[in-house]
């Protein structure tokens, strides 16, 4: 940069600014600053199951994490639960990471579906209200299935927000309740 200030005759002082590099002259500088995301993300998914009515047992019970609502479409292994307490345990699935991010493609929105697992052999029956239940061998399976929403966003400084989101809801929690209960030789539903 080189400025040469004249005198204008008129009392004033007028500097002439000149711009120029090692190629040439310019007509002006500008400075170009460029935001990135430079940090990956990464979400860990997974839940709590309830056992009713008996004793539950490391790996008693398998989950899956699915990438469409119909469960057709695992995502890595099969997960079991482990053991708390008598009646409750936890599943995790492995760490998802999200690499690579650009700032343009945030905010960004991942679905996945959970869900236990029945096992084969498992018998649908009549729950008398008009709907059915999943039973074998005394085990009343919970059927539900779990929407999970991974929503990641910008934080500003080069890194990324994960929130979570079960079924619409903000840390909310996926759980999973069976139920075991024999009569007699004749499983029955608890109310």
């Amino acid at each position: 940069v080189k400025i040469t200030v004249t005198d204008n005759g008129a009392g004033q002082l007028v500097a002439d600014v000149k711009y120029s590099t090692r190629d040439g002259d310019l007509n002006s500088i500008s400075f170009v600053n460029k935001y990135q995301i430079i940090e990956d993300a990464q979400v860990i998914l997974g839940g709590n199951k309830h056992y009713l009515g008996a004793d539950l047992t490391a790996g008693q019970f398998e989950f899956g994490l699915y990438e469409d609502e119909a469960c057709t479409k695992q995502i890595g292994q099969t997960v079991s639960n482990n053991v708390e307490t008598i009646d409750f345990g936890r599943f995790v699935f492995p760490t998802i990471e999200y690499k690579n991010i650009r700032f343009e493609d945030l905010p960004a929105t991942y679905t996945y579906y959970i869900r236990e697992i029945l096992p084969a052999g498992i018998q649908e029956v009549d729950d008398g209200n008009g709907g059915k239940d999943y039973v074998l061998n005394g085990v009343f399976y919970d059927t539900s299935v779990y929407k999970a929403e991974v929503v990641l966003t910008d934080n500003g400084t080069g890194g990324v927000n994960v929130q979570t989101l079960i079924n619409g809801i903000k840390n909310d929690e996926v759980a999973f309740t069976n139920t075991y209960n024999i009569v007699s030789g004749t499983a029955v539903v608890l109310k």
